[in-house]
């Protein structure tokens, strides 16, 4: 568990500051719902490049014979 626990601790500390904007689109910016979805899937995507480098970094700690 600690193998996964090491993978995982990177991308909460990265969204953690990005979080910051989610607040910035509340329910009172109807007009821009565009937003919030790019900057969802702006932030799935960072996520997810940040996790595969990540795991391309280190592929014997986190899954032993992964490619």
């Amino acid at each position: 568990h600690a193998l996964s626990k090491e993978g995982f601790r990177t991308p909460p500390q990265i969204t953690a500051p990005l979080s910051d904007m989610t607040p910035a689109t509340s329910p009172e910016r109807d007009a821009t719902p565009t937003l919030a979805a790019v900057a969802s899937l702006g932030l799935m995507a960072l996520t997810r490049a940040l996790v595969d480098d990540h795991r391309r970094q280190i592929p014997d700690r986190t899954k032993p014979g992964a490619t």
